[in-house]
């Protein structure tokens, strides 16, 4: 069988090519839309955090989540313990965090469980993740299993996070381009 210099090169091409300049990359959908909140197990005056990583100088950094009426959630990311309003009120504004799909998704509660969805970076394209967890009161709820959707399928870890409540005024607002709200 004689192979062509041509489908040799084809096939390098292909093959150093990542699947993202190929377009077979494709952003997995969040599990379940946008859906307003009427609820009052959360409250909405301000953010969520939970320790959840040290930096290198050895401050606790903490994973901050806001909640929105309209459905929405923003994961603005990480803050040293005590910056964590600042860093809010500094990210609030940039371009970056409204049109990143890595900072948005949404949530949906039912008595006390919780579900919150968003994307995360994967190899090739975004993932989607779904965080499911049980709401111990208005200011406290716990994580406790992480679902992964992504291009082979899914997978889900067990995990206990806890998210404290801190309250803020004015809290950041959710304007974004990657969730819609009509």
């Amino acid at each position: 069988m004689k192979i062509s210099i041509f489908t040799l090169m084809a096939f390098g091409v292909i093959a150093l090519s990542s699947c993202e300049k190929l377009g077979l990359c494709r952003d997995q959908g969040l599990q379940f839309g946008r859906m307003d909140y009427a609820g009052t197990r959360l409250r909405m005056d301000g953010y969520y955090y939970s320790p959840a990583d040290t930096d290198e100088n050895g401050l606790i950094l903490n994973d901050l989540i806001v909640f929105y009426r309209n459905g929405v959630v923003k994961y603005p990311g990480q803050a040293s313990v005590g910056t964590e309003e600042d860093y809010l009120r500094l990210t609030s504004g940039l371009a970056e965090m409204r049109e990143t799909k890595l900072s948005w998704g949404t949530f949906y509660t039912e008595n006390t469980l919780i579900r919150v969805c968003k994307w995360r970076g994967g190899p090739c394209g975004y993932q989607a993740t779904q965080r499911t967890g049980e709401i111990l009161n208005d200011t406290t709820f716990v994580i406790k299993e992480l679902e992964i959707k992504g291009k082979y399928g899914v997978g889900t870890l067990e995990r206990e996070q806890y998210y404290h409540f801190r309250p803020m005024h004015p809290k950041p607002d959710s304007l974004n381009t990657i969730i819609v709200v009509e």
